[in-house]
């Protein structure tokens, strides 16, 4: 069981309509503290899943005051195991527990906005990404494809565009959108570079077997893409969802710039394709994903606006899909 704890800060002034919305909540412990000072501090231990139905309501009432702010804790533990009591002081009964409980929409996009960043460190990941693939794409050594993998710097943006999508957030998208392009140049002018000036064994069965698109890769990239959303709202680490879905995407990409460089147009274009295929496979699971686990805007107007917002850009992803498919068997019985 995954607990938060939420830390409220609000003026005194509203201490009764805070306690009057607080007085249904299903919590391990609340306390109220500085109910005589400027500044009331209130502390809730509760369920990862019970976040969002304590402040979203609390951010839609108290956004505009001053002073009002909410800071939620990841909990590694707490003593003594707190349960839930109700009004007579004796346990309650066990709430029923949903079938896949996501942290709150707030960490969610805090987690995610992070790591969609075109920082420093994000250009210098993507450029050392690329050498290290490229040199387990050459010797034909999986296992250093997998271990350049575990840094999987393109997961961040993928799943940010999926989220901002579903938030309907320009800002985040924008962020994203420039993380992905500029992570898409860099992988390619570094392995384009290799191509042309180091000696590579482009008749590898790694870099052979990335110039064909199947099937199975569109199976493989629609499962990264739900795995990369689904690590996220759960609130695990996406270290190990990271390596998934980065072999979706830096190899193909990587080869294609190889194959670019060493004058290989046609299989360089095979392997960009894959990279386009799974880029659109992770993009449109991530967004369905999202969508799926009530990832909603805060305002109704923002809400309607983003499912308009999603609902195109879903169709847009799944009819890219369907003219690659239709294309991978086409090519297959020419």
């Amino acid at each position: 069981m995954s607990l938060r704890l939420l830390e409220i800060f609000i003026p005194s002034e509203y201490e009764d309509a805070v306690r009057d919305m607080l007085k249904d909540v299903e919590a391990h412990w609340i306390h109220f503290e500085g109910s005589h000072e400027r500044i009331l501090r209130v502390h809730i231990l509760i369920d990862q899943e019970q976040v969002d139905s304590v402040v979203t309501p609390l951010k839609k009432r108290f956004h505009m005051i001053v002073d009002f702010r909410i800071t939620i804790i990841p909990v590694e533990a707490t003593i003594p195991h707190e349960k839930p009591e109700t009004e007579e002081g004796k346990p309650d009964a066990p709430r029923k527990k949903k079938f896949f409980g996501r942290v709150s929409q707030d960490e969610l996009y805090n987690d995610i906005s992070a790591s969609s960043k075109t920082t420093g460190i994000y250009i210098l990941l993507i450029i050392l990404s690329t050498i290290v693939v490229a040199t387990g794409l050459s010797s034909g050594n999986v296992a250093v494809i997998i271990g350049a993998m575990v840094i999987a710097p393109l997961l961040g943006p993928n799943v940010a565009l999926s989220l901002a999508t579903t938030l309907g957030d320009p800002d985040l998208g924008y962020s994203a959108g420039k993380a992905l392009v500029t992570g898409i140049l860099l992988c390619l002018g570094a392995s384009l570079i290799i191509g042309l000036f180091f000696p590579v064994n482009i008749s590898s069965p790694e870099i052979v077997s990335r110039t064909k698109l199947g099937t199975g890769d569109i199976v493989l990239g629609l499962a990264s893409g739900t795995a990369g959303a689904l690590s996220f709202t759960a609130g695990i680490s996406t270290t190990l969802v990271g390596v998934m879905v980065a072999v979706a995407l830096l190899p193909p990409l990587t080869t294609a710039g190889i194959l670019l460089g060493a004058g290989k147009f046609t299989a360089a274009l095979n392997a960009f394709l894959l990279f386009l295929a799974n880029v659109i496979c992770i993009n449109l699971t991530g967004v369905v994903t999202f969508f799926s686990l009530g990832i909603r805007p805060s305002t109704m107007w923002k809400e309607e606006k983003a499912r308009k917002m999603t609902m195109l850009v879903i169709t847009i992803w799944a009819l890219s899909l369907i003219l690659l498919i239709f294309l991978i068997i086409f090519s297959k019985h020419k």
